[in-house]
């Protein structure tokens, strides 16, 4: 009913009316756990923004940052969805916002990881965790802002959201894992947009996610989630399969320029961030033998030193064996199990 006003009523009664219409959608935003009812009310909220005039959308949006910023957390979510709205709207006059909403954000994500390990189960046996979906609309409103302003894919002040979401990939909430399945989608769509348009300036690095340690994360995370993901949900499969292939390929490409480097060179050529991130890795990935042959050939210098008069090729092929290897052994093992479900 009230999206039909919203639509067919002249534009100066909606006006009128809109900071009305605005709180109340809000509330029932705030309060509704049926995710139907929510999305209905989400598209009467976007449709109200795009009929508004520009003083009430600043109104709508002094109201959404006190709340997103605010003490009271049954707001966060409902404020997150609405600014997703407002930077889609708005465009350039949110820009000015996006620094001090993304400090609230990842003080929300880091709330939400800290309380993973206290999850709990409904009687759906569906995990419980909190935060999380303050969690999950603020990636959702984050997603509506990387859309509208690419420079999140790279400016180096939003690498700490871009960690969290390589984190939520193996998050207990199944929406949580989607969303950052998404986000980590148009991550290496934009990667792969800039290197086309400009080759010479993008290298592998030159982003958060694309660096060889985090691509590595990251693709034991995906294969982690497809492993969880013996179901009929095709599309979310593809998305998983599609950035899992994304990441080999990188990391296949990076073996091959470090061709100049033995192997205990280029495990020295890495901050304690980076060396961390492979090891936890191979943690995850389930595979003593591949961590151990790892840590043997990197940290061996007598072994690599003995390599020295052998080809470069032999180095690049070892790294290689080292890194994708077991992700593809991993892959195969994945298939057969997901062929046996079908």
């Amino acid at each position: 009913m009230l999206h039909t006003i919203l639509v067919k009523f002249p534009k100066s009664i909606v006006d009128n009316q809109a900071q009305t219409f605005f709180l109340h959608l809000v509330v029932a935003l705030a309060n509704e756990r049926d995710q139907k009812v929510r999305s209905m009310v989400s598209t009467v909220l976007k449709e109200l923004i795009g009929r508004a005039s520009p003083h009430v959308l600043n109104l709508i949006l002094e109201y959404s940052l006190s709340w997103y910023m605010g003490e009271k957390q049954h707001l966060w979510s409902a404020a997150a969805q609405v600014l997703g709205l407002l930077a889609e709207v708005l465009k350039k006059g949110f820009q000015k916002h996006i620094v001090d909403i993304m400090q609230v954000a990842n003080s929300i994500m880091e709330s939400c990881n800290n309380a993973t390990s206290t999850k709990e189960c409904n009687h759906g046996n569906e995990p419980i965790v909190r935060f999380w979906k303050e969690a999950y609309y603020s990636l959702v409103m984050f997603e509506a802002m990387v859309v509208q302003f690419p420079q999140l894919f790279f400016d180096r002040e939003y690498e700490e959201m871009w960690e969290k979401v390589i984190k939520f990939l193996l998050h207990p909430h199944v929406w949580l894992r989607n969303i950052s399945n998404r986000l980590v989608t148009l991550h290496f769509a934009a990667v792969a947009e800039a290197g086309r348009a400009n080759p010479e300036q993008l290298n592998l690095g030159a982003t958060y996610l694309v660096n060889p340690s985090r691509l590595f994360v990251t693709a034991v995370s995906l294969l982690n989630q497809l492993k969880a993901q013996l179901s009929d949900d095709d599309a979310t499969s593809n998305l998983i399969t599609q950035n899992l292939v994304f990441s080999i390929c990188n990391l296949h490409s990076f073996a091959n320029q470090k061709t100049h480097l033995l192997l205990h060179e280029f495990w020295s050529t890495l901050d304690c961030r980076e060396q961390a991130s492979y090891l936890e890795a191979f943690e995850l990935l389930g595979s003593r033998k591949a961590k151990d042959s790892f840590l043997l050939s990197t940290h061996n210098k007598s072994q690599s030193c003995r390599q020295e008069d052998q080809s470069d090729q032999v180095s690049n092929k070892k790294l290689e064996l080292l890194l994708v290897a077991p992700l593809l052994k991993r892959m195969g093992k994945l298939q057969r199990k997901w062929r046996m479900f079908r």
